[in-house]
């Protein structure tokens, strides 16, 4: 946190200086998004974009604002606006995956995700994002607990302290029936504090639900469950 004040510290500074700097008002509004001062961060990288209109990291910065206050069509404006500025922009991809899995769009939050996993295999969040998915998905279609599996054991391979994809593997095994293996994963990473107060769909909020379905045999759906509005 003093790290984060003392770079909040420097960009004030540099902005007093040059009020004008499209690049100290987006580091400014990304650092805002972090310290959960929302509005501030999109005034900032509203204020971004009026000055260089063709940064795709400032529009998929605000779409992730957008995103953590639930608006949804500013959100997915952002990050199609991110795409077609830089049509290599594996977040944005992922971005919006997420967006359209909310949106119960999963063939098309699917796409999103494999058109990341095609730019560059090794994305994490691309891999707990379509593992998460496919494993709690209401669609006998598109359900795969096995690829979810598959695609949550890579993600925490890559990044082992990963408490997103701890929680895509814990997923993954309860549609395996392995529900004893799923809750243990589960309560390992509610020691993550930060990851039980994230509401979204993949954080932990309703781990505590998870768990208490999984201990009754059933599969939890998050959409079923009314997580996403």
């Amino acid at each position: 946190m003093r790290q984060y004040e003392s770079a909040m510290l420097d960009f004030d500074q540099s902005l007093r200086l040059n009020p004008k700097s499209a690049d100290a008002l987006y580091a400014r509004g990304t650092l805002r998004c972090k310290l959960k001062d929302y509005l501030g961060s999109l005034q900032d990288l509203d204020n971004s974009i009026l000055l260089n209109p063709l940064s795709a990291a400032a529009f998929h910065n605000r779409g992730s604002t957008h995103a953590r206050c639930g608006n949804l069509t500013e959100t997915m404006n952002d990050y199609m606006e991110a795409i077609r500025l830089d049509p290599k922009f594996v977040d944005a991809y992922v971005g919006l995956g997420i967006e359209r899995h909310k949106l119960l769009d999963f063939s098309g939050a699917l796409c999103e995700f494999d058109h990341a996993l095609i730019l560059e295999p090794d994305h994490v969040n691309a891999r707990v994002s379509k593992a998460l998915l496919l494993a709690v998905v209401d669609d006998n279609a598109l359900f795969d607990a096995k690829q979810a599996k598959e695609l949550a054991e890579t993600a925490l391979q890559l990044q082992p302290e990963n408490v997103y994809a701890l929680n895509a593997q814990a997923c993954a095994l309860a549609a395996l029936g392995e529900f004893a293996a799923a809750i243990e994963l589960e309560t390992r990473a509610m020691l993550d504090k930060d990851w039980v107060q994230d509401q979204d769909i993949d954080g932990g909020a309703c781990s505590r639900e998870r768990i208490a379905v999984w201990e009754t045999g059933a599969l939890w759906r998050p959409i079923l469950d009314k997580r996403v509005k």
